[in-house]
């Protein structure tokens, strides 16, 4: 896997997240990570697939791409 490079909006991005998460409103972080496109862990994406459905992660529009290229391009409709 290709290592990303960071800019500052990715850390200003990630500042707004944390800020997020310490001020109790993790509805709010998980809106930005959506928002600012933030890849979704592989091992997070499985475990939503399977809790709440696939539907679920397309609906949202979440960044998957890191899931896709560990598990495959078809990982949600398997």
């Amino acid at each position: 896997m290709t290592r990303r490079i960071y800019d500052d909006q990715d850390y200003e991005n990630a500042r707004s997240i944390l800020e997020a998460i310490k001020a109790g409103d993790g509805k709010k972080a998980v809106e930005l990570v959506r928002d600012f496109q933030i890849p979704v862990a592989p091992h997070l994406a499985m475990a939503i697939k399977k809790v709440m459905g696939a539907q679920h992660l397309i609906d949202r529009g979440y960044n998957l791409s890191e899931a896709e290229a560990k598990y495959g391009k078809d990982w949600l409709t398997e």
